[in-house]
């Protein structure tokens, strides 16, 4: 089989060192320690706890221990090693995991690795051991290679008993993922079997499945809610977040000071995005500063009492690593419904965000500076703001210095910087900057006047959807009043060109965009372009609008 990596993952630098494929046999006391070490670690890797299994795990690994390769694997094939080796949540919002500070440092990239490991598991696969099957379709799927093979493996490590096989296995049947045909009731089937060997993991499968379709229904004695239960008391990680969220929502079960708790428990378990769960409990008033259930709706008063609670765990979640809690204490102290405002801690947090190359953090930074709630001496520092984000290519950052660099409120206006962010914009689509730009156009503002253009890119404008209502009617206006200064001719040229400029998904527009031969028709001359049958170019609905404007 040949691993095919994606362009980025060709030469990933993971968290395993060199195996020691054929070691030296270790002494008979030493044999039980390691595997006593590799139960407790698929232990933890079974209820989630990621950062923990990896400490026992990886040094395993190190030292030949194929058994570990599929649960190794499998934390990278979901997401939970990151390119810098740093274990964090895939997707916050389906598996809450812990964050983990340590970096787990490397040598091999995996695709050397996998040469070591690769041909003694597969012998051990065709062998018919079940672990050894579940492994190879775990290569199978790090390579994204043949789907078809993937689940041949799957099929074969769960016929045999793997439970993590028929999880995996089931999970596609339920999606129809990988050629599997779809049957949720196969999925189930597959999930129960896991569960009914002990896999915790199985049993947080089977609740959620219940929870989703017929949470009253019982299954070997149990509803969802007691295979979740009976998974989060094992101290699977997913099934607490699962429970605590179910109490905290509106029902007959509502109960958000047993989520409280059930969130305490997880810290206590080293999960630290239940920080930001506990924290929004205070926050969202469901719990007050009582730490009981909030019962009706809560207001603002019983907000802001709970709040320092929410503020406390926010912080207490940062300082852990939980991103997700940044921005929760940049808004918390600029929008003042948990605490007082606070301009100056809420750009601390945005900045923390903003240096780890959150870009809508960046926009925050600018606009807390342009605003000059930060200081009006200070308000210059918005364009490093803004150039920050635009270099990630945030076109909301080009938008915003041209509006800047326009209007000459916090600098000296500088039209020709003005228009260069607008069309830079205007040519992704944006019609708000279409506006803008053919303005500066059309008034001549960059040494050069073209009222043909100009208006082109007003039509163009009124083609889209305004972001500024107010944008919108002044389009309309300066539309009106550029038409009308303009002959038929260049009138219907500028129509042309809009046309072409929106065929063209606004590149090449203006003038340019045409031949010598046919510069003052433009093209497509000799259709009428006011007969709704000869408009092939654009959607009706984009050419009403331009006709809603007047020719």
């Amino acid at each position: 089989m040949k691993l095919n990596f994606n362009a980025a993952g060709k030469f990933l630098t993971v968290i395993w060192l060199v195996v020691m494929a054929f070691a030296v046999p270790a002494q008979a006391e030493d044999n039980g320690d390691k595997s006593d070490k590799l139960a407790a670690g698929l232990k933890l890797y079974e209820l989630q706890q990621y950062p923990q299994a990896a400490k026992i795990l990886i040094p395993l690994a190190d030292g030949g221990e194929l058994r570990t390769v599929a649960p190794v694997l499998f934390m990278y094939n979901a997401g939970y090693v990151e390119i810098n080796s740093v274990f964090e949540p895939a997707n916050t919002q389906t598996i809450q995991i812990a964050y983990a500070s340590e970096k787990l440092q490397s040598s091999l990239k995996i695709n050397e690795l996998l040469k070591i490991w690769q041909p003694q598991i597969e012998e051990k696969a065709n062998h018919g051991e079940a672990w050894a099957e579940f492994a190879l379709a775990q290569i199978y799927a790090l390579s994204n290679d043949s789907p078809e093979e993937l689940i041949a493996w799957l099929r074969k490590a769960a016929d045999h008993g793997n439970s993590k096989a028929q999880i995996e296995l089931g999970l596609a049947t339920l999606a129809g993922k990988n050629g599997v045909e779809q049957n949720p009731v196969a999925a189930l089937d597959l999930y129960l079997a896991a569960a009914r060997q002990g896999d915790v993991a199985g049993m947080w499968q089977v609740g959620g499945y219940l929870l989703d379709s017929d949470p009253s229904r019982e299954i070997d004695g149990l509803n969802a809610l007691g295979w979740l239960q009976k998974a989060a008391d094992a101290g699977h990680i997913s099934a607490n977040f699962r429970l605590a969220a179910y109490f905290a929502t509106a029902g007959k079960n509502y109960n958000p000071t047993i989520s409280l708790k059930i969130y305490q428990k997880l810290i206590e378990m080293k999960a630290m995005v239940a920080y930001q769960a506990l924290g929004d409990l205070f926050a969202n008033g469901l719990v007050d500063k009582n730490f009981q259930t909030v019962v009706g709706d809560p207001d603002d008063r019983t907000k802001m009492a709970s709040g320092k609670y929410a503020l406390r765990y926010y912080i207490l979640g940062a300082e852990n690593g939980d991103i997700g809690c940044y921005s929760k204490l940049a808004l918390a102290y600029l929008n003042g419904k948990i605490t007082r405002v606070d301009y100056r801690k809420s750009a601390d947090w945005y900045e923390k965000l903003a240096d780890l190359g959150e870009v809508s953090a960046m926009s925050m930074m600018a606009k807390l500076y342009q605003a000059g709630v930060l200081g009006m001496d200070k308000r210059v520092k918005a364009i490093a703001w803004l150039e920050k984000a635009a270099a990630k290519n945030d076109m909301a950052a080009y938008y915003q210095l041209g509006q800047i660099y326009d209007q000459g409120d916090i600098v000296t206006a500088d039209y020709v910087k003005s228009a260069r962010y607008f069309k830079r914009v205007a040519e992704k689509g944006l019609s708000d900057a279409q506006y803008e730009y053919g303005k500066i156009v059309s008034n001549g503002d960059v040494g050069h006047q073209d009222l043909v253009e100009g208006l082109m890119w007003i039509k163009v404008s009124l083609s889209g959807t305004f972001t500024d209502g107010n944008n919108l009617t002044s389009a309309q206006k300066s539309h009106n009043e550029l038409a009308v200064q303009l002959s038929p001719e260049d009138q219907n040229l500028a129509r042309t060109l809009a046309l072409k400029c929106i065929a063209n998904e606004f590149k090449k527009c203006g003038r340019n965009s045409l031949t010598p031969a046919n510069a003052n028709a433009g093209p497509n001359a000799n259709l009428n372009l006011d007969n709704p049958a000869a408009k092939p170019i654009i959607p009706d609905s984009i050419d009403r609008n331009l006709d809603a404007t007047g020719k």
